[in-house]
């Protein structure tokens, strides 16, 4: 099947050989060319995470639902409540794409994980957050649940 491109640009292939220790990196950024104008890549990784057994754990930066009308099989609503391993929600309380009461608290309430097993994080920013605040909740919450790497 071949594969619908956007803004002219080749975006890498989606990673076949994902690690089992489910700490995988992929940057999603790179692939904000599969997704179309006007769209975010939230919808993407939500689906990838609850149709893909081998993640065990995430980290959305800076994620919400849409305020546009999506089609069922890409609309994050239908798939959050599949959604099943530890999540951390990073976001701006001050967010004007993904506004925080209508946006951001509905998709985490709608997350199908066990409450004790997510976390939403609030920056007193918008849609940019601080990089020393996002690797320190990341690394705190990847070692929680993965295990801490060892030091070299």
């Amino acid at each position: 099947m071949a594969r619908r491109r956007f803004a002219g640009s080749a975006a890498p292939a989606f990673p076949s050989n994902l690690s089992n220790c489910g700490a995988v990196c992929v940057p999603l950024n790179s692939y904000h060319t599969e997704v179309p104008p006007g769209r975010d890549a939230t919808g993407v990784v939500v689906v990838v995470l609850a149709v893909e057994p081998r993640f065990r754990v995430a980290v959305l930066n800076v994620p919400g639902l849409s305020m546009l009308p999506m089609r069922p099989e890409e609309d994050p609503v239908n798939f959050l409540p599949r959604v099943r391993i530890p999540v951390l929600m990073l976001s701006g309380r001050y967010d004007s794409s993904f506004p925080l009461e209508l946006s951001q608290k509905p998709f985490f309430n709608l997350l199908g994980t066990p409450p004790a097993m997510k976390r939403h994080v609030l920056d007193e920013g918008g849609h940019f957050l601080p990089r020393p605040m996002m690797v320190r909740e990341s690394l705190a919450w990847l070692d929680r649940y993965l295990g801490p790497v060892p030091r070299r």
